[in-house]
C-alpha cells in the first residue's frame, strides 16, 4: 500500500474529495491511500519513467534506476521521499510514509499483450 501525506496550510485546498483529511497535532493532514493491486492508467512514458494515474486528473511518476533491478519505483524528489502528485494545477508535494518509499508498479504483461494490435490511430480532419 502507498500512503502519501501533506500538512495543509490555511490557503491550501484539498486535491480530491477521495482523499482523507485527519487532524494531527492541531494541523489538517491530507492523506492518499493507494492499495496494492489498484489498477492505474499510463498517461505518459519514456525510457526511464512511467506516469500513472490512479484517479482522474492526477498522476504519479514511477522511475527505473540501476539499484531497482529494472522495477519502476515511486519517484522521490529528495532523500526524505517527497513525491509530487501532478494535477492540472501543477505538482503538489506529498511525503511517502513508511514502506511507501519502496512502492513499485506491477505491469500485467498478459493484458498488455492482449492490447497489442488493437490500438489504432484514427484519421482526423482539419477544422476551419
Amino acid at each position: 500500500m502507498v500512503v502519501l501525506e501533506r500538512t495543509l496550510k490555511s490557503s491550501d485546498t484539498v486535491v480530491s474529495k477521495d482523499h482523507k483529511l485527519v487532524m494531527r497535532s492541531g494541523s489538517r493532514v491530507e492523506q492518499i491511500f493507494i492499495l496494492g493491486g489498484t489498477p492505474g492508467v499510463v498517461v505518459d512514458m519514456d525510457d526511464n519513467t512511467i506516469k500513472t494515474s490512479f484517479e482522474a486528473g492526477s498522476h504519479l511518476v514511477f522511475a527505473t534506476q540501476p539499484p531497482s533491478g529494472g522495477k519502476y519505483m515511486l519517484e522521490c524528489a529528495d532523500p526524505g521521499c517527497t513525491v509530487n502528485l501532478h494535477t492540472e494545477k501543477g505538482a503538489v508535494p506529498f511525503q511517502a510514509v513508511g514502506q511507501s518509499r519502496a512502492a513499485f508498479l506491477m505491469i500485467d504483461q498478459a493484458h498488455v499483450d492482449r492490447l497489442q494490435g488493437k490500438v489504432s490511430l484514427q484519421k482526423g480532419r482539419t477544422l476551419k
